[in-house]
């Protein structure tokens, strides 16, 4: 998915609140969540910064989706949503994603979302298990 713009307000790109993409699996594998980073280019013909491979201040985020990974095929489809909200603050962004797995097994959903502000400590498995550690501490 790409979200382009030459339109600015205040400084931030007009963008809209939602998109939505389909991303079909190329071999077969387990799905748990989504791996996103930044491509920018600031002008035609400029200088790309891709912040997968290049050190950024921007780093790539992992999005969890499913607790327990799972199987799909390659030709699999993930249709996935991205949504951006308003933060409680009314100032910072809050980003929601939503994802169906369409496999030869059934449909499988998941949702995250991603807040400025809240109590989400350890809301994702993965989070509940790379700080499992502190929470006995």
């Amino acid at each position: 998915m790409r979200a382009t713009s030459s339109s600015m307000t205040n400084g931030f790109a007009n963008l809209p609140p939602d998109a939505d993409a389909g991303l079909r699996m190329l071999r077969d594998g387990r799905v748990d969540g989504l791996l996103c980073w930044i491509t920018l280019t600031a002008f035609d013909g400029g200088e790309v910064i891709d912040t997968l491979r290049t050190r950024t201040s921007w780093v790539p985020v992992y999005l969890p989706l499913f607790d327990e990974p799972v199987r799909a095929a390659a030709g699999d489809v993930l249709d996935v949503g991205f949504e951006r909200l308003a933060g409680l603050d009314g100032v910072h962004p809050e980003y929601r994603v939503t994802a169906r797995l369409h496999t030869a097994g059934g449909t499988a959903t998941a949702s995250f979302t991603s807040v400025h502000h809240g109590d989400v400590w350890r809301s994702a498995a993965v989070y509940r298990e790379l700080f499992r550690r502190q929470a006995t501490e």
